[in-house]
């Protein structure tokens, strides 16, 4: 982890990336010549773009920026560098997939770390099927899964099909009527989808109910947070 009392001066790290070239500007420019002259800094690209690029071929995660916010009282730059893996199935999609630009690794090091991308971004990744699940719930797609071996993981962070889901509820309501909503969830949470929060886990239990009420399986014997439910 390195850092630096002072403001990033491009615009973003994407910036950088895309425009490949050193930076025009500089704090003190009597000082950048002199390192120049000394061949102390990068005069043919950017550094980070060089940084970024070694990471890559040794299928580590990226560099992260921890650029302070503008008009902050004492501004500071700072990066970590791993030298470690932070998932499997990031360094192996690396390694099977040795074409990948730099900005679809940044992208998909993005996927890993659970950070939102853009949607436009998300669906490039897509139509090169290298992720899939619902934006922003976005994984890494499951024939990757496949290549390395972590099918188990895959399922653990994409989920099981809605079937299996509503079966499971319908049987516990024959074994257990007047089961609660918190009951359900109970059930469930531990074979929903990893990627999901407890607020998105409790909204697709929600809707599990409601879907099953409206096929005619199930009703509810009450309303609101006392509500129960019994199969029909």
């Amino acid at each position: 982890m390195l850092s630096n009392v002072g403001e990033f001066l491009p615009e973003s790290i994407e910036y950088v990336i895309d425009s490949d070239t050193p930076s025009e500007i500089y704090r003190n420019q009597f000082l950048a010549d002199a390192m120049v002259s000394l061949n102390m800094i990068d005069t043919i690209g950017s550094g980070i773009k060089k940084m970024m690029n070694i990471q890559m071929k040794r299928t580590f995660p990226l560099p992260t920026y921890d650029i302070s916010e503008k008009g902050a009282l004492h501004l500071k730059v700072q990066v970590t560098i791993f030298g470690e893996i932070i998932d499997e199935n990031y360094t192996k999609l690396l390694v099977q997939n040795s074409d990948l630009s730099l900005r679809e690794v940044m992208l998909l090091d993005k996927v890993q770390r659970n950070e939102r991308i853009a949607k436009s971004d998300a669906d490039k990744l897509r139509k090169k099927k290298l992720i899939e699940g619902r934006y922003p719930n976005i994984i890494i797609a499951s024939h990757i899964a496949d290549l390395t071996g972590e099918k188990n993981k895959y399922l653990k962070d994409a989920g099981l099909n809605n079937d299996y889901y509503k079966a499971l509820i319908v049987t516990m309501l024959e074994k257990y009527p007047n089961s609660s909503k918190q009951e359900v969830i109970s059930l469930l949470e531990d074979k929903l989808p990893n990627i999901l929060d407890k607020q998105q886990k409790m909204k697709k239990v929600d809707n599990l109910l409601q879907s099953l009420s409206r096929e005619g399986k199930i009703k509810s014997t009450g309303r609101g947070f006392g509500a129960k439910w019994i199969k029909q």
